[in-house]
């Protein structure tokens, strides 16, 4: 009498309840249990990838992932949660291929074009952003009520921007989903592109209303006060983004400019420093870090982090950092934000 898969079951379901609301540390023993009872059960490895990605531990996420993947090589859902886990990773080529795979598995798969949309959307190419309208318009073909495809799909076009097509997704979101505040976040920034700030502080405000702790809302607040010529409003906004996540590198960027701008140059290299150390490869960071440092009394440092930039292979930084040490001997005006 083989009661363990029964049991496994049970565990699986309970393990499921406590990850789906959030109880990821409880989950996991629960879940490890139901594994025990029985090692070939494919959804509670999947399951418990989810739960150790919802407590931060990503390698193994990915390695429960893969287990489910080896007891079941059809299992689309394993796949598509790989990806997510690969993405957050840093690895998007391995996270594109996993996509791939689900979308291969389960053409009606909504949500793995979206998530292979926004992996190729992310590496900013026009023609991969292109690539990725097209996923999300395959992921409306299958579900015409599916909002996220369709703020996503807003996004893409705010890259290219394209703010019109930009503000007909958000808007088309937020008539499936009121209660979206993605899509009223991609609305404020088409708003923004647009130039119509007043409209665009009202859809981003409604975005912080419905999901107050989300860093990138609250960077994009502070463009909009940016423009609106509320420079106390603006600051206040990139700090709390910046308190949100430590590791937001426009956030970081925007605060060392009002830092410069308020006359406290200290602070200014102390948070662009921190947004140099996120993305080394930030040209903007690097050319607001050098003014700080000059403004902070540190020329000679000031110019070194200029001079590696013109020593660098990247042709266009190379060019801007050679004009800052040949025409600013001095404190040059810092760069504003956008």
């Amino acid at each position: 009498m083989r009661l363990a898969p029964h049991f496994a079951e049970s565990q699986k379901n309970l393990g499921l309840a406590l990850t789906d609301s959030g109880r990821h540390e409880e989950a996991i023993p629960v879940l490890r249990e139901a594994i025990r009872l029985d090692p070939n059960f494919d959804k509670a490895h999947n399951v418990l990838g989810k739960a150790l990605f919802g407590k931060g531990q990503l390698p193994e996420a990915i390695a429960a992932y893969r287990e489910a993947i080896r007891i079941n090589p059809g299992y689309d859902k394993a796949y598509n949660n790989l990806g997510i886990v690969l993405r957050n990773s840093n690895q998007p080529d391995a996270a594109i291929a996993a996509f791939r795979k689900a979308i291969s598995l389960n053409e009606r798969f909504d949500m793995a074009y979206v998530n292979l949309g926004n992996a190729l959307r992310e590496t900013k190419q026009p023609k991969q952003v292109d690539e990725a309208i097209a996923l999300y318009r395959e992921a409306l073909r299958v579900n015409p009520r599916y909002d996220t495809a369709h703020h996503e799909m807003a996004w893409a076009y705010h890259l290219l921007k394209k703010e019109d097509e930009a503000f007909a997704h958000s808007k088309a979101a937020l008539r499936i989903n009121p209660l979206n505040p993605d899509a009223h976040h991609t609305l404020a920034s088409a708003l923004l592109g647009k130039e119509q700030y007043p409209a665009a502080l009202a859809a981003e405000r409604e975005a912080i209303r419905l999901k107050p702790n989300y860093a990138g809302y609250h960077n994009t607040l502070g463009l909009i006060l940016k423009n609106l010529e509320d420079g106390e409003g603006a600051f206040a906004a990139f700090k709390e983004a910046v308190r949100l996540d430590p590791r937001h590198v426009r956030a970081l960027y925007s605060l060392g400019y009002y830092h410069m701008l308020r006359k406290e140059p200290e602070l200014a290299v102390a948070v662009l420093l921190q947004a140099a150390k996120v993305d080394p490869a930030d040209v903007e960071v690097q050319i607001n870090l050098g003014i700080a440092l000059l403004q902070a009394g540190k020329k000679a440092e000031g110019r070194a982090v200029w001079a590696k930039l013109a020593a660098g292979s990247n042709k266009s930084a190379a060019a801007r950092a050679e004009k800052y040490l040949a025409d600013y001997p001095e404190q040059p005006v810092p760069n504003n934000p956008k």
